[in-house]
């Protein structure tokens, strides 16, 4: 049975040495290409790497590989971005939140409360064990 936008491949073999050759001819370009859209040559390395995983786990290949390989990687990195951008939101928030938060006890006030949980203590021991 024919699937639609998809090359028919004979065997596992022969996929796997087509997809080979696919990866020999595209993965630098496509390297480059994501390192010029991201600036980033990490993150471009790992989505060329995870659009090639992809394309070699759906088994077969699309009848336009390197356009399938692009649109791919894209959707990967707008992914990536968007990720990036509400963590770098989240983090900001909880940032702003600490900075409003109370100031540090001053020494007084420490020694003031230290005293007060020793009584508190003192006076829990002083309770029969059944009512504490």
């Amino acid at each position: 049975m024919a699937v639609p936008g998809v090359t028919p491949i004979e065997t596992e073999s022969s996929f796997h040495d087509s997809f080979v050759g696919l990866f020999d001819a595209h993965f630098r370009r496509l390297y480059r290409y994501l390192d010029r859209v991201s600036g980033e040559p990490e993150l471009a390395a790992d989505l060329a790497q995870e659009a090639f995983i992809r394309l070699y786990r759906r088994g077969a290949l699309p009848d336009a590989p390197e356009a399938w390989l692009i649109s791919v990687a894209m959707n990967l990195f707008r992914n990536a971005s968007s990720s990036r951008s509400r963590r770098r939101r989240l983090l900001t928030v909880s940032r702003g939140e600490a900075s409003h938060s109370d100031p540090p006890p001053q020494p007084d006030q420490m020694v003031v409360a230290e005293e007060s949980r020793r009584r508190v203590r003192a006076a829990i021991d002083q309770l029969p064990e059944r009512d504490r």
